[in-house]
């Protein structure tokens, strides 16, 4: 069972990390939210406080299990850039789960990814297989945190910690497939509109292939919008489930 915490009342959402992330990365968005909501974050595997574990698992069908264990039938579900994919899983394999969606930055399977992206992939290989892990963690601040100092300390932090967990694990996730067009749950999706182009393009892509989704972008913000703008990210998630 992966590890949670849960904080407030009314109807459920699901927050799911960043995979440069854990649940810290939305200690600035649970607050306002949980006046109105029961909020729900957990530690993918892999990640913050839960070991790996051996053999092959599910990210999706790890947070079908933390539903169960808190006897939620149906929840809204709001995912950060790896999150956002796994929320899409979820939504795939489990659509009565899922009551909505919200994005923030989603990859996409199959998308063909920038040579800036490509670039970034080669550097954290190269650098985990030269075992310099604090140059992977360097490259992910880079990539992914923006210019502000506090998320820059933050995704050091977090991302540091996934690596301790994963590195030499033999724990594997399966690759769960995902067809945006099947998944029929009201969705929104965020971009920042500084973050790189792949985002938007995607966003786009999900926008004309999803049957009911829409997009907003977020002027200034990058990749990580739930921790660059966590008070705005709140108000947009708040505006969309009560829409």
């Amino acid at each position: 069972m992966l590890s949670y915490d849960t904080a407030g009342t009314g109807p459920p959402l699901v927050l799911l990390h960043a995979g440069v992330a854990d649940r810290r990365m939305w200690s600035g968005v649970t607050g306002p939210l949980t006046s109105a909501y029961t909020v729900i974050t957990p530690d993918l595997r892999g990640f913050g406080l839960p070991e790996p574990g051996t053999g092959s698992y599910s990210h999706a069908g790890d947070v079908a299990a933390v539903l169960a264990d808190l006897g939620i039938r149906h929840a809204t579900i709001v995912g950060a850039s790896f999150g956002a994919l796994v929320a899409l899983q979820l939504a795939h394999a489990a659509p009565h789960l899922v009551d909505a969606l919200v994005l923030a930055a989603p990859p996409l399977p199959g998308w063909p990814w920038s040579a800036a992206m490509t670039r970034f992939w080669d550097d954290e290989d190269a650098a985990l297989d030269r075992d310099d892990v604090d140059a992977a963690v360097e490259a992910n601040v880079t990539q992914w945190a923006g210019a502000d100092p506090a998320v820059q300390a933050g995704v050091r932090q977090m991302q540091r910690r996934a690596f301790d967990l994963q590195l030499g694990s033999t724990a594997e996730a399966s690759d769960d497939p995902v067809d945006p067009a099947a998944v029929a749950a009201r969705t929104l999706v965020v971009v920042g509109s500084g973050d790189l182009p792949d985002f938007a393009g995607i966003a786009d892509r999900l926008v004309a292939t999803m049957p009911r989704a829409t997009k907003r972008v977020v002027d200034g913000a990058g990749h990580l919008v739930a921790m660059e703008r966590p008070a705005e990210f709140a108000a947009l998630i708040a505006e969309f489930v009560g829409a």
